[in-house]
């Protein structure tokens, strides 16, 4: 069973979380209520693609979808 994403809202607050404040995968997955697991995958995607987060913050949800979920077709799916 796939897991259901994460609203891109909360994606780009997951970002912000590590990259400006500096805190632990714990902290920001207990502050967003998703698991480290997720916190993560997400980490890892960003890293994957070559994205900080001066790209992130400045990047629309849609567009961000793609970047981190390259190969999804249904990443549209998922506009906020």
């Amino acid at each position: 069973m796939s897991r259901e994403r994460v609203a891109m809202q909360k994606v780009k607050e997951l970002f912000r979380l590590r990259f400006e404040l500096k805190l632990s995968i714990r902290k920001i997955a207990k502050c967003l209520d998703i698991s480290t697991g997720d916190v993560s995958d997400y980490l890892k995607r960003a890293s994957k693609s070559d994205l900080s987060w001066e790209d992130i913050k400045n990047i629309p949800h849609g567009d961000l979808s793609n970047l981190l979920f390259p190969n999804d077709s249904d990443s549209n799916k998922y506009p906020c």
